[in-house]
């Protein structure tokens, strides 16, 4: 098996090697691109390290981006100039990689199967050069591109993609605007087609398949969300949830750690905002805010902090660089999580049961932040716009109302029920592709283009149908009416005496 991992991201890697492990382990034998390989070899696996190319590209990339945008862009805009071409950039550095340029030369290597990172579409290039089924493998959602590539229903409204800002409960202006949100982002992958097939030229030759053509070669579609979270999406058997593979029984915290905690006499409020958005990084009047209210709390405060030193850090606050938090998640003394809105972090509270705020800023963090309403297992606020009264109240509401908690405990264990054999479903799936026995699993949908899929061509002949028919039927009525205002026009009139 042939793995492409591309993403310089621990929350997307950590998620890959469980699966990586779990193939192995079943006997498989795979080579894996990969910017974070595990840290001891594992049997069966080769790694191809591409962590020092990978991360440096995201983060002088990104470092750009950030200067001229805002910190919440619109999804088309952030996907248009900041992930798509970074990200590509990424892919044809990987690609020219000594480790691949090695796998790539040797004639006499082969594969059974292809594992791909579906958020990159252009890492599905690599069956340019070795001809074998491909299974799609996400480390969260699946995005329209990939249900349409594997046959499974999309919608704007009822099954929004994952980096759409609003769902469910919408007004009639707020579908209008996601709707053409959605036309927009496959506008803007079209748009890319042209420079993707031709990096696919440029590393496999001329006469290389395009990047339309590779996808037909799809066969399954993993993702690492539970049906819940997609919206209980109707999807084929090529689909596989398989919940949340990076979480783990918890283990023992620190022992500072756990003192401080245990000592805490009204509970603790926890705030990360990820690995990608450092509080220290906020506007120095939405810091205050946040201080400002923290300080005014019956709690402590526990903040992951990769700055230098805070000035004015009030007295129940404590800062640290490095918190075991899927461990921490699971004291009792943790109130609330205040986060961004990655799903691994959402999983993790959730299997705590522990409330969430959340403050997105990119990326599917606005759609977990929309659930956490639509759940009723916390809130979601703009930390954009944020003031030291709606945070208060936000804190206070979450912490000390036993409903959000209630609501967690319950979804926590439907989730858990789900995710139960879901990395087992995957791995017999990637068995099942590899002896080319997948292929009955293959929805009809797949081969469809949008527009049989939605009818628009028999729509489009009934309307059109329906306008001649109108448009003559109201001619013939206006011929009609003319011949006989002629016809009474003529008759003689009648002279009365």
């Amino acid at each position: 098996m042939l793995c492409i991992y591309p993403v310089p991201f621990h929350s997307h890697q950590a998620v890959f090697q469980v699966m990586t492990e779990a193939l192995a382990a079943e006997g498989h034998e795979l080579v894996v691109l990969t910017p974070l390989p595990h840290e001891k070899p594992i049997p069966n696996v080769t790694e191809i390290d591409v962590h020092d190319i990978s991360y440096k590209l995201w983060e002088d990339g990104y470092g750009e981006y950030q200067k001229t945008h805002e910190f919440t862009a619109d999804p088309v805009t952030f996907w248009e100039e900041a992930v798509t071409p970074i990200m590509h950039g990424i892919v044809d550095a990987q690609m020219s990689s000594p480790g691949m340029q090695a796998l790539i030369k040797d004639q006499n290597q082969h594969f059974d199967v292809i594992l791909v990172e579906p958020v990159v579409p252009l890492s599905i290039m690599i069956a340019a050069r070795f001809d074998a089924p491909v299974i799609l493998v996400s480390s969260f959602f699946g995005g329209d591109d990939s249900f349409l590539t594997i046959g499974a229903p999309i919608h704007p409204i009822y099954f929004p993609e994952f980096n759409m800002q609003r769902i469910g409960n919408m007004t009639f202006w707020e579908r209008v605007k996601q709707i053409y949100t959605t036309l927009r982002m496959r506008w803007m992958e079209r748009s890319f087609k042209d420079k993707e097939n031709a990096m696919i030229r440029k590393h496999f030759g001329k006469d290389a398949p395009t990047i339309t053509e590779l996808m037909k070669r799809v066969e399954m579609l993993f993702l690492n969300v539970h049906p819940i979270w997609d919206n209980n999406r109707p999807v084929p058997p090529s689909v596989v949830y398989m919940g949340a593979l990076h979480l783990r029984e918890p283990k023992p915290i620190p022992k500072d750690l756990q003192s401080y905690l245990d000592a805490s006499s009204n509970g603790v409020v926890y705030m990360s905002l990820g690995s990608k958005i450092r509080f220290s990084d906020l506007p120095a009047g939405t810091m205050q805010v946040f201080l400002n209210v923290f300080a005014s709390l019956p709690y402590d405060v526990l903040i992951k902090w990769n700055g230098g030193e805070l000035k004015n850090k009030p007295a129940n606050v404590r800062l640290e660089k490095w918190l075991p938090q899927n461990d921490m998640l699971h004291h009792p003394k943790i109130k609330v999580f205040l986060m961004q809105g990655g799903l691994q972090s959402t999983d993790e509270a959730i299997a705590a049961n522990v409330p969430l705020i959340g403050f997105p800023v990119f990326g599917d963090q606005f759609y977990n932040a929309q659930m956490f309403m639509k759940l009723d297992i916390g809130r979601q606020l703009d930390i954009q716009t944020i003031n030291e009264q709606d945070l208060r109240q936000a804190i206070l509401d979450v912490a000390e109302n036993e409903r959000y908690r209630r609501n967690i405990a319950s979804l926590s264990l439907v989730l858990q029920e789900q995710r139960a054999g879901g990395l087992q479903r995957a791995v017999r799936g990637a068995a099942r592709v590899a002896a080319r026995a997948a292929r009955p699993l293959r929805s009809p949908l797949a081969d469809a283009s949008l527009a049989q899929i939605f009818m628009l061509d028999v729509l489009v002949a009934v309307a059109a149908a329906a306008a001649v028919a109108t448009v003559g039927t109201a001619v013939l009525a206006l011929l009609l009416y003319r011949a006989v205002r002629r016809t009474v026009g003529t008759q003689p009139k009648l002279k009365s005496k």
